[in-house]
């Protein structure tokens, strides 16, 4: 997780990694080579052959590099740039066959690497290779950075800092030494601690740990600033964010920092940022979570440096400036989510669709039945997240054809759309004629179904006295849940008393202290590993909808990772039911049975669309409750520990339905 935070050349934009082949060619002999030809097509050939180290997962490859097209135009070349490339093995997310190709050299070596489309960018291109585009790479090693060890002694201080952050200990000693180790891994997880620590004054710790020139440490550093809702840190974030200078990855963490923080000045800072900000492919991602930061602000400002993004080519921007249209709910942004409601990708749209709700549109002074017959049309959409949350905003019309449009959903084979259907019908106080005949018809069916369970709850919502509502459970507490739900999202089921999970204490005890050695144990088995870039551990789920494989965070959150092990290799996971599911938002278990307290291990991996998390009523007061997301969440972020994600089976997850139950369970891997 160390790099460096010396500025580097943009290689052409990144494409998710893929393994070279198990076979790979040996490098050759000699002084120079003739050209090889690998299993998946990629050729190279060595030019000059080096004596130096050849690189591990993590070390620093610093090299200059010549791109040219098989006509001999050049679209890079690092050298005129007057910049190295730096990329680190395993962890740098690159095009197939340069990662491919950066496995056959060494510290010295010069190689020439054709790569084929499918290697290289493929059928669409980018902005600035042509689709079906061959390669022609000449890159000269310059140097390898070695990534230190973790040894013994390292292991020690990383055991010190977990017994910290688990007893939520602020040693200002303790961590100030740490925060000047020389070992990267040392110094990045004592930032960590400090965050995880919440404690106020660990802010001024980490004030001099802000100029490190190791990326991973700077950008935890600003993550860990955004934790600590430091508002004193904000002109430093607004600079961070703002310089040429800055590495994406520290300006990234420095813009969701500021939208944590949510002072006027952060506000201002981000906006600045937004408007002047270049439309490149290599500033996406720092504008796209700046996009995010500034949707996290309730107070309605000016829209302009959002609007601009709306227009953007890269769609993950393009939803992203959606959500920050749609999440303050100010009415002004009505207009524009309206106009990109009819977007060429699904996620745009079903965040725009979420912002055409009645009241909205009567401020905006927009004629309702136009956007009303926007929503309608909505549902007939090929994206099912927008067909839901179309059906969610339509449910607070009450026109007479959105009406029988949500009456006519309830039937939708598609549970996502049904049980949105049968919740949104709970709206409609003023047809409850209609309505409640059509509800108590579903909640006679003989058999338990979300369908069942969610007509229950609209029919309470109606007003309608248990006793004459068909299986009608007693009322109970409704469970811990993930905070900050979709608007209009349905409320989890009832469940037997064993299994309901209870209000939260407003003072969470502690763990009970462990001696230094268990958190040694931990760190050994879980963080090495993760340092070393093992492959992580995997655990596999069975449930009636098929089976879910996750792929877990351990090194990052090895608190929970302990507890997640052990609820499933003693089998206490199986059986446990899903007893909240939010179409479009999340499927959480109820609190597993035996479940203990879990800390907090909030980090930088997010809350993603896949992401695997626990439910809470604030920090440090979950228990294995497991949730799995269906979209992504950014108002929860910093709230909530990713402890892992789905790598295999999110079509699974999205056809979970309350009710549903964890049948099998088992471990991989470590």
């Amino acid at each position: 997780m160390t790099g460096t935070r010396a500025r580097s050349a943009a290689v052409p934009p990144p494409r998710p990694r893929h393994t070279a082949p198990a076979s790979a060619q040996q490098r050759p002999p000699g002084p120079a080579s003739h050209p090889i030809t690998t299993e998946s097509g990629l050729r190279y050939v060595f030019l000059k052959h080096g004596s130096g180290p050849q690189p591990r997962p993590g070390d620093v490859m610093v090299s200059h590099g010549i791109g040219r097209y098989p006509d001999g135009r050049e679209f890079w070349n690092t050298r005129t740039e007057g910049r190295p490339y730096e990329y680190r093995p395993r962890v740098d997310r690159v095009i197939r066959g340069f990662e491919e190709g950066m496995r056959y050299v060494r510290e010295g070596d010069r190689v020439l690497i054709v790569m084929k489309p499918d290697l290289a960018y493929g059928e669409r291109g980018n902005r600035d290779i042509p689709p079906n585009a061959t390669l022609i790479f000449d890159y000269e090693i310059l140097s390898i950075r070695q990534r230190p060890q973790l040894g013994p002694a390292e292991v020690d201080e990383l055991a010190r800092l977990l017994l910290l952050e688990d007893r939520r200990t602020l040693d200002d000693t303790a961590l100030a030494r740490l925060l000047r180790s020389t070992h990267p891994e040392v110094k990045r997880r004592a930032v960590l601690a400090v965050a995880r620590i919440a404690d106020p004054r660990g802010r001024a710790l980490l004030a001099p740990v802000r100029a490190d020139l190791d990326t991973a440490i700077a950008a935890t550093v600003a993550w860990a600033t955004g934790q600590l809702r430091d508002s004193a840190a904000v002109s430093w974030l607004a600079a961070t964010l703002t310089s040429p200078e800055t590495p994406r990855t520290v300006a990234r963490e420095a813009a969701g920092a500021l939208g944590k923080i949510r002072t006027p000045e952060a506000q201002a800072a981000l906006a600045a940022y937004l408007a002047t900000a270049p439309g490149t492919r290599a500033a996406s991602a720092t504008v796209g979570e700046a996009l995010l930061a500034i949707g996290r602000f309730p107070a309605r400002v000016d829209l302009a440096p959002v609007l601009r993004w709306t227009t953007s080519p890269d769609s993950t921007v393009r939803w992203r400036a959606a959500w920050a249209l749609f999440r303050p709910r100010n009415p002004a942004a009505t207009p524009h989510l309206l106009r990109l409601a009819d977007d060429s990708a699904g996620e745009v749209r079903s965040w725009a669709v979420r912002g055409l709700t009645p009241a909205l549109v009567d401020t905006a002074g927009i004629d309702r039945e136009q956007t009303a017959g926007v929503l309608r049309a909505a549902l007939a959409d090929p994206d099912r997240r927008v067909r839901t949350e179309a059906l969610r905003a339509l449910s607070l019309y009450d026109d007479e054809a959105s009406f029988q449009a949500v009456l006519k959903a309830m039937d939708d084979p598609d549970s996502w759309i049904s049980v949105s259907a049968v919740e949104g019908l709970g709206r409609f106080t003023a047809r409850a004629d209609v309505v409640v005949p059509r509800l108590t018809a579903i909640a006679a069916q003989p058999q338990p179904s979300a369908l069942r369970t969610t007509a229950i709850q609209s029919l309470r919502r109606l007003g309608v006295a248990d006793s004459l509502i068909p299986n009608a459970p007693p009322r109970l507490a409704r469970p811990a849940a993930q905070a900050g739900a979709a608007p209009g999202a349905a409320v989890s089921g009832t469940a037997p008393p064993a299994v309901q999970a209870s209000a939260r204490p407003p003072a969470v005890p502690g763990p009970p202290e462990r001696p230094l050695a268990d958190y040694r144990v931990l760190v050994e088995r879980w963080v090495v590993p993760a340092y070393n870039y093992e492959p992580r551990p995997r655990a596999s789920w069975e449930t009636e909808r098929g089976s879910i494989e996750l792929e877990l965070f351990a090194g990052e959150a090895p608190l929970a990772m302990e507890e997640f092990v052990r609820l499933v290799e003693s089998g206490a996971i199986v059986g446990t039911e899903f007893g909240r599911v939010v179409p479009d938002f999340v499927a959480q278990m109820r609190t597993i049975n035996g479940a203990a307290l879990l800390r907090d291990e909030v980090n930088r991996y997010g809350l993603t669309r896949a992401n695997l998390s626990w439910a809470s009523n604030g920090l440090d007061t979950g228990r294995a409750g497991y949730t799995l997301g269906s979209t992504p969440q950014p108002h929860n972020e910093g709230d909530f520990t990713a402890l892992g994600r789905v790598v295999r089976g999110i079509d699974v997850v999205d056809r979970l339905q309350l009710g549903d139950h964890i049948t099998g369970v088992r471990m991989a891997g470590r």
